[in-house]
């Protein structure tokens, strides 16, 4: 189960980062079946923090071009929270009930050579201005892993009556 945190009521997501990437490839795998359209492609650390993605999604998918993802877990305030992240969201008239997600963007150790956002947006202009992909931010809407284990499941099944269409969504 998430777990609250007593400073403006946060909560905690109780899968970790790394657990973002093999949460998607499930599904990916879910949704592809019986094909294997998606190939779902990790980098090492050292090769993360000089492209700025946790990932590649590559797709044997006419004009598909590679996907690169920096991988995020998210974080949640009750609509109650008197966190900054509630009152930004209110004063903009935006909804936070029952909850507001987000995720954390991490600071700059010492041995990176910039903050992990800028790498990603530098890949990012760089793969849409020679045609090459795309990259973002993969955050998931969950905050439990058995919640989404459940849903995935149930998914499953009502695709699995009609598992021979080529485009399962």
């Amino acid at each position: 189960m998430a777990t609250k945190m007593p400073a403006g009521l946060k909560i905690s997501p109780d899968y970790t980062e790394d657990n973002v990437g093999f949460a998607l490839e499930s599904l990916l795998s879910l949704v592809s079946f019986p094909r294997r359209r998606y190939s779902l492609e990790p980098f090492s650390r050292g090769t993360e923090r000089w492209l700025g993605a946790d990932a590649r999604l590559e797709g044997n998918v006419k004009s598909f071009k590679p996907f690169y993802m920096q991988f995020k877990r998210p974080y949640a305030y009750p609509a109650r929270s008197t966190s900054k992240i509630i009152q930004d969201r209110l004063s903009l008239k935006l909804r936070v009930d029952p909850h507001a997600l987000f995720f954390e963007l991490h600071d700059k150790k010492a041995s990176h050579s910039d903050f992990q956002h800028n790498v990603l947006f530098r890949l990012r202009r760089r793969l849409l201005k020679y045609g090459l992909g795309d990259a973002a931010y993969v955050c998931p809407l969950f905050l439990e892993r058995a919640m989404y284990r459940r849903k995935l499941h149930f998914s499953g099944l009502r695709l699995w009556t009609r598992f021979w269409m080529t485009h399962p969504w």
